[in-house]
């Protein structure tokens, strides 16, 4: 019988307590059933009772979840990597064994704050924590085939040594930036990490040059370690290619040096000119801790020499005829470009620079208002003492007032991450439920939200991983719109636990213990989410957005009171056990 708590005595009766018959029933005839009403009956003055409780020979909580035991830890050389060893105790009848254990990690012994860590029993629980110094608890429970979770375990804890504070240091970004029209090679070598990106025309990559992210390191510095790297790419000209490089923030934190760059202290400079297969090579250095809040970002940007103006065409031979030689006439090219901007991030702008909207002229390294002009040297009068005129999307020239040609540059335009591998998705619902990650996704430069280089179309998820987030809208490569994941979603209710259909046969409830079966019919409900398409997921706001219900195993609790059966999202059968 099983363990409830109380003593059962189905009868009493009487024996003899001394005497020759000691140990024999006084009369056969008497027997009390204490089965039925009043269930008790009293004898020499004492009452016996049907159900008696008692706590300590028949303890209650035989089908309780048992709570594990934390035996020990163990680490190694790196903070924050511990094994958690334990022992489990099944139920007193081995009806409810645990199947998994979950641990809880905190620098807090109330476990205010703290990390989680699963695994199934007989395995030893890994953790690798964000708690590094200090004073770490552990503790644990257990889950069973049951409803319901062991209650906690006893906690251990363990004491870092002391180290010296870890040095609080700003963000350095190192952006690549393929402005031209076919792929640009970058190779990254170095102790703190080796790296390899080819990167498509018009998009960029950003690589993360700030202090190591592993909370179990600590440098006596906290600088990043030298940087070898390598461009190749571009078309193949006579005039060669170059790799600007422009740094916003501190110079010293992206210290460039080799391949052609000799102002490694100013703001932008550039490097040697070479051929796409070649390449150029060069180094950067942290010479200082970027300081706590600050961020830095330096751009090595692939472009084109521009052609030098051709020779001035040779002067002919004096005709030996009568009258003078006839004059020569000088090279004008025709330079299409924006009017005139004042600094870089005017010219720049994402929208309303238009780079075909005017007609230059240019001569002898001066842009010129007419051919006229040019022809007559005419200087031009610009607005400005620098003007930053565009000459294509992402390629600007720097003039004087007089318009001598100074410098060229380029703009740095906005990227957009999309998730391309699995193409476009026909509604909001399918492109918010795929399960992305980084490596499926593209970066993609926009302006006038219009993708540089590219002309997709159609519903795309924005990069990242996991299910949601949001999705872009794309028309021959322009920007329609974006869609936010769970707005197509409707809230509803079911029960908050699934039943097994092996343990609990609903469609047969003759078979299931009745007060299990009270317990089933009383389960509180919680808060789903119903796509479109008809298919139940879990909340969108819950642990799993976007997961379907059910493996067409458990049974949930309805508004109604009905049970229903879903195999991933979708209901295959009813009951109506309550």
């Amino acid at each position: 019988m099983a363990n409830t708590g109380y003593q059962i005595s189905p009868t009493v009766r009487q024996y003899f307590t001394s005497g020759p018959n000691s140990g024999s029933v006084v009369t056969a005839s008497f027997d009390v059933d204490l089965t039925v009403a009043p269930f008790s009956a009293s004898l020499n003055n004492e009452d016996y009772f049907y159900r008696a409780y008692d706590p300590i020979d028949c303890e209650p909580g035989f089908e309780d979840c048992q709570v594990p035991l934390l035996t020990s830890l163990n680490t190694g050389s790196r903070r924050g990597r511990f094994v958690i060893n334990y022992v489990t105790a099944s139920s007193y009848l081995g009806s409810n064994d645990p199947l998994a254990i979950t641990a809880s990690v905190s620098n807090d012994p109330n476990f205010g704050t703290s990390e989680i860590f699963s695994a199934s029993i007989g395995s030893l629980i890994p953790v690798t924590t964000s708690f590094v110094s200090g004073t770490v608890y552990f503790k644990a429970f257990a889950s069973c085939s049951g409803p319901d979770q062991s209650p906690d375990s006893s906690p251990l804890s363990f004491t870092y040594d002391l180290l010296p504070p870890p040095l609080s240091a700003g963000s350095v970004n190192v952006v690549f930036k393929n402005n031209l029209s076919s792929p640009m090679e970058v190779q990254i070598r170095s102790t703190r990490g080796n790296a390899d990106y080819k990167i498509a025309a018009g998009n960029s990559v950003t690589y993360d040059y700030s202090t190591s992210p592993d909370p179990g390191a600590w440098t006596s510095t906290g600088r990043s370690e030298d940087l070898t790297v390598t461009i190749k790419g571009g078309s193949r000209s006579a005039y060669g290619n170059f790799v600007q490089r422009t740094t916003t923030g501190i110079e010293k934190e992206t210290y460039t040096t080799g391949g052609g760059y000799d102002a490694p202290t100013a703001n932008s400079d550039n490097s040697s000119t070479f051929t796409p297969d070649k390449g150029v090579t060069f180094n950067i250095r942290q010479l200082v801790l970027p300081a706590n809040g600050t961020t830095t970002t330096t751009t090595f940007t692939l472009l084109t020499n521009t052609p030098p103006p051709p020779p001035p065409t040779p002067e002919p031979e004096p005709d030996p005829g009568p009258g003078p030689a006839p004059a020569s006439t000088p090279y004008v090219a025709t330079q299409f470009g924006s009017v005139p901007y004042s600094t870089q991030d005017t010219v720049c702008a994402n929208t309303g620079v238009n780079y075909r909207e005017k007609t230059y002229f240019k001569r002898n390294g001066y842009l010129y208002n007419s051919r006229a002009d040019a022809l007559d040297d005419t200087k031009a009068t610009f607005p400005y003492s620098q003007n930053y005129i565009l000459t294509s999307a992402t390629v600007y020239l720097i003039v004087n007032k007089d318009g001598y040609i100074q410098n060229r540059g380029g703009c740095i335009l906005p990227s957009i991450s999309i998730y391309t591998v699995r193409g476009s998705f026909p509604d909001q619902e399918s492109a918010c439920k795929r399960s992305k990650t980084n490596a499926g996704s593209n970066d993609f430069s926009y302006k006038d939200n219009k993708l540089q280089g590219s002309s997709l179309s159609g519903r795309y998820p924005l990069g990242g991983t996991g299910r949601g987030g949001r999705n872009v809208i794309l028309s021959a490569g322009r920007i329609i719109g974006y869609e936010t994941c769970g707005t197509e979603l409707t809230t509803v209710q079911y029960g908050s636990t699934g039943w097994t259909n092996s343990r609990y046969p609903l469609l047969t409830p003759e078979n299931i213990n009745p007060r299990k079966l009270n317990l089933i019919c009383s389960n509180p409900l919680k808060d789903y989410s119903l796509g479109p398409s008809g298919v139940v997921y879990y909340h969108i706001n819950s642990e799993y957005p976007y997961v379907p219900v059910g493996l067409g195993t458990s049974w949930y609790r309805t508004t109604s009171g009905t049970f229903v059966n879903f195999d991933r999202g979708l209901v295959i059968d009813t009951a109506s056990p309550c």
